[in-house]
């Protein structure tokens, strides 16, 4: 299993990429847990910048909630800049997670997704609710909070809410619109960062992406025929 993250340390600059789907349960014995997490962060140099790259379909709320918290004390104890970058696509509590950063960089082709927090819960009605109360505080005192930090005068709470209750996928243009960002006006090639069970959860996800993430499938499939084809290729040379 692969880590859903990549650090790269080099005296005063650091880089940090959350490619992938943020999932904690993907970390085994072998692989690694938050700490290893945790080490990295600490490890960064005081006065030093941090470049955060972004491209994830989203994932666990909590997870995300602690890399938050550890960037947070970085920022404060360490007086490090942060900068984050939506290389792709910033989807789900990938989307909240940069609103953190000192200055948030877009891309031409950048997309970021917002959605209300979501949960499976089996159970009585008491349970139910306790699950509710509990994604209402998750959107009231997490996102919304994170969200407003780097909106302009054209997003109000209201028209947030809103987003969230719909599903909102936002393009560059719709992302400048709404958030103190910078565009880089670089065109940088969508990377399908796709995990389809957690995509499948989405119900407005854009055809474009959709086709990315075709185009990931069928490039995966070919080369998978190709290799077996080699296999085989190799296995009978070796029987003659």
């Amino acid at each position: 299993m692969n880590k859903f993250y990549n650090f790269i340390s080099n005296n005063n600059k650091s880089e940090l990429y959350l490619y992938g789907a943020i999932v904690s349960e993907k970390w085994s014995e072998d692989d690694v847990d938050f700490k290893d997490f945790k080490t990295a962060i600490d490890k960064i140099t005081d006065n030093s910048t941090l470049e955060v790259y972004v491209n994830s379909p989203g994932g666990e709320v909590f997870v995300t909630q602690s890399i938050i918290s550890l960037l947070k004390r970085a920022k404060a104890t360490k007086n490090i800049t942060l900068n984050c970058y939506i290389d792709g696509l910033g989807a789900s509590c990938a989307s909240w997670l940069p609103m953190l950063a000192d200055n948030l960089y877009i891309y031409n082709g950048s997309i970021l997704m917002l959605h209300k927090p979501l949960s499976m819960v089996w159970g009585n009605s008491n349970e139910m609710r306790k699950e509710i109360e509990l994604l209402d505080k998750i959107e009231d005192s997490e996102m919304i909070p994170m969200y407003m930090s780097k909106a302009k005068e054209t997003l109000t709470e209201d028209i947030l809410k809103n987003m969230l209750s719909e599903e909102t996928w936002l393009t560059s243009d719709e992302i400048e619109n709404y958030f103190n960002v910078t565009r880089l006006e670089d065109d940088k090639k969508m990377v399908a960062s796709v995990d389809k069970e957690l995509f499948d959860q989405y119900k407005n996800v854009p055809e474009s992406l959709k086709d990315t993430f075709k185009d990931e499938v069928e490039e995966d499939l070919k080369e998978k025929e190709l290799n077996n084809k080699k296999k085989l290729l190799e296995l009978e040379l070796n029987l003659l």
